[in-house]
């Protein structure tokens, strides 16, 4: 519920359109939290059946979100602010957050929607057609590798890419994702007006027209030079061969996280309130954003845990790896960048162990997780419930070892919630140790508070240190 504010107080909205969620974050001035209301995509939209938030095909490697899902959480959000008496009035500015590499495709006339939504009808009965591929593909997706070789051999190898954008080719990267829709739903990118990341969607929307990409968030693109911050002719061309000006076109320009968009559209002026010199801000990716939030400097090294897992922290000097881990660039220091390693088996995969040995209670896996002894008396766990990124791994599967190293079928619970904690700890650290090398030492480490959903994770991965 919303905290005491006075008249007088100024407030900042901050927007966070994850995985799984569509959040909501209201601070004062001195940075006082006020309020805070989340929408669980499964829980409160159970009519479009995401699991996760998403929808994973018969393939096991396509992963979607249907885009108006994005939209009914946003107009769900704010009728519950409007019902907690939110002050809209007093709010200056808006900002926000997406997940990273998730795409958007808007049809031709979108923007024309965007700028005429009209008072008293949703968001989503006005823009729930305004998408040329209605269903957006997000960072899970792994169902690209043919374009991801196609763009390393334009660069002459994956080294040649990372030079140049920060990254080797990923799957899950927008560039791949784009360059796919293109080859398999051809007839309806041909509608398409403008291509927007889940950040630059949002945007969007309280801009009533098309909001630029973020700098930060175009690096998780694999398309852009991470240098200038720029779109990469080369990439673009590959993407779609002969038509780079045009993507240029779809994309828009490449805006810094510092610049200011504009103001907001007159429809959350006359809908909810909004002063009409509310300020919109440049949304930016998930990851990014932590860097900011967390006040991080070169040297230092945050761990989220999430949906997918990251390790990720600024740097003082780019050296980018061909082989695993990117670099994107810092969204405080327009100079600057950041070093970012991805895990897809994150929380939804501790849920699956969860959900099996630990009667679907998270305090049953934190007592088993007790019973176990630190290193779990040699025996090891890979958990790849879902096709991993880091390392790059396309299958799916469980691997467990006992103390010799000979295959296992199966560990009694205590051992197995240990093993799918200190498994992935271990293949982190030691990921982590090979950016060590290559990029700036890695100094303090800091837990994001998702990590504190367990009282002794970070004490289980320092001792996997």
């Amino acid at each position: 519920m919303l905290a005491d504010v006075k008249e007088t107080d100024k407030l900042f909205l901050g927007l966070d359109c994850s995985t799984q969620t569509l959040k909501a974050i209201i601070i004062k001035e001195n940075l006082e939290e006020v309020y805070v209301r989340t929408i669980n995509y499964d829980i409160d939209l159970p009519h479009h059946k995401t699991q996760g938030g998403a929808h994973i095909h018969e393939d096991h490697l396509t992963v979607t979100t249907p885009t108006i899902v994005w939209l009914e959480a946003l107009d769900m959000l704010f009728l519950l602010m409007k019902h907690d008496l939110v002050p809209f009035s007093q709010i200056v500015s808006i900002s926000g957050s997406g997940q990273q590499h998730g795409s958007v495709f808007w049809k031709k006339g979108a923007e024309e929607m965007l700028a005429n939504m009209k008072s008293g009808a949703s968001i989503a009965s006005q823009l729930g057609q305004a998408f040329s591929i209605p269903d957006s593909p997000i960072w899970m997706d792994s169902s690209t590798r043919h374009e991801c070789d196609l763009l390393e051999k334009a660069f002459g190898g994956p080294s040649g890419l990372a030079s140049a954008s920060g990254s080797c080719a990923y799957e899950r990267f927008t560039g791949n994702q784009i360059h796919k829709q293109r080859r398999v739903n051809q007839s309806k990118f041909d509608t398409t007006e403008r291509i927007s990341l889940v950040s630059s969607f949002l945007a969007s929307i309280f801009l009533g027209a098309y909001a630029r990409i973020d700098g930060g968030d175009a690096a998780g693109m694999n398309i852009m030079d991470i240098n200038s911050r720029e779109w990469l002719d080369t990439a673009l061309d590959v993407v779609y061969p002969g038509k780079a000006q045009f993507l240029k076109q779809l994309l828009g320009k490449v805006v810094q996280s510092h610049e200011l968009e504009g103001k907001i559209s007159k429809y959350f002026v006359q809908e909810y309130g909004f002063s009409a010199d509310c300020l919109i801000i440049p949304f930016s990716g998930d990851n990014p954003c932590s860097v900011a939030g967390l006040k991080l400097s070169p040297g230092n090294i945050a761990i989220s845990l999430g949906t997918s897992d990251v390790l990720f922290g600024p740097l003082e000097h780019i050296n980018s790896s061909s082989a695993e881990g990117s670099v994107m660039c810092d969204p405080v220091n327009p100079n600057g960048h950041m070093i970012l390693l991805c895990f897809k088996n994150g929380s939804l995969t501790r849920e699956f162990v969860r959900n099996e040995v630990a009667d679907k209670n998270w305090a049953t896996f934190d007592q088993l997780l007790a019973q176990s002894p630190a290193g779990n008396n040699g025996q090891i766990g890979l958990f790849f419930v879902q096709p991993e990124i880091t390392p790059i791994f396309n299958h799916k599967g469980i691997y467990r070892f006992d103390k010799d190293g000979k295959s296992v079928e199966k560990f009694e619970p205590a051992a197995e919630v240990r093993s799918v904690i200190e498994g992935h700890f271990l293949s982190m650290y030691a990921h982590a140790k090979k950016q060590e090398s290559q990029q700036h030492p890695c100094g303090l480490l800091v837990a994001p508070l998702l990590i504190l959903i367990f009282s002794k994770l970070l004490l289980i991965f320092l001792e996997c240190k």
